[in-house]
C-alpha cells in the first residue's frame, strides 16, 4: 500500500498532504495507474488487519505525511 499511495502523491501538487482515501480508491480502478501494483493485495492487506480498506489508506497516508521529506513527497511550491 506504501508503494501505490507514494504513486498517488507523486502525481499530485500537494503530494501526501490531504490525499484521501477517496482519491486512491479512484486511481485504483485506473489499471494503467501504477500497473505493476496488484491490486487485490491492497484489499487483502486490510482484509488481514481486519480493517475497512478506507480507513487503512487514510492511516498508512497520515503515518508517511510525517516523513513525506525523507520520502520525496513534499509538496511543491
Amino acid at each position: 500500500l506504501c508503494g501505490f499511495l507514494m504513486a498517488c502523491a507523486l502525481v499530485r501538487p500537494q503530494g501526501l498532504r490531504d490525499l484521501k482515501a477517496k482519491s486512491v480508491r479512484k486511481k485504483m480502478k485506473q489499471a494503467s495507474f501504477a500497473a505493476a501494483i496488484n491490486r487485490d493485495d491492497l484489499v487483502r492487506g486490510a482484509e488481514d488487519f481486519g480493517v475497512d480498506l478506507n480507513e487503512h489508506i487514510e492511516f498508512c497516508a497520515a503515518a508517511m505525511q510525517g516523513i513525506a521529506p525523507e520520502l520525496g513527497l513534499a509538496p511543491s511550491s
